[in-house]
């Protein structure tokens, strides 16, 4: 087993002041991931963190995952996380 704790910071741009959800997508079979907080209520200041947690038989490699913040307008905003199991 092993975990990683990944910090989240936001910032808004063009007066943007709705809330953010965040999401991942991309994990490999087997690994976890859990938001803390799941919901950013003041994106131009906000932080959250992802802890990803892959278990003993968890696949070894490299994997791309996405990491999405997502407006209760529908607005999206995604970055990328090189995730390395080993």
């Amino acid at each position: 087993n092993g975990s990683v704790l990944v910090p989240i910071t936001t910032s808004a741009t063009g007066g943007f002041d709705g809330d953010l959800n965040l999401t991942v997508t991309g994990l490999p079979a087997g690994v976890s991931a859990i938001f803390t907080p799941r919901r950013i209520s003041n994106p131009a200041a906000g932080s959250s963190s992802i802890r990803l947690t892959a278990p003993a038989l968890a696949q070894t490699g490299t994997r791309v995952i996405t990491i999405v913040a997502t407006s209760d307008a529908g607005a999206v905003q995604t970055t990328t996380v090189n995730l390395k199991v080993h």
